[in-house]
């Protein structure tokens, strides 16, 4: 979460930032972490 609080552009989805809905956030970069892995190899 904190990674996600120095972005260089604001976050935001449907209205809410991330301080309105940090779970959408964290879910979208878990799941780019992840894919990321799985590119790798």
């Amino acid at each position: 979460l904190h990674a996600l609080t120095h972005t260089p552009t604001p976050l935001s989805t449907m209205g809410r930032d991330l301080h309105a809905d940090p779970a959408a956030f964290i879910t979208a970069a878990a799941a780019g972490t992840h894919a990321t892995a799985l590119a790798a190899g």
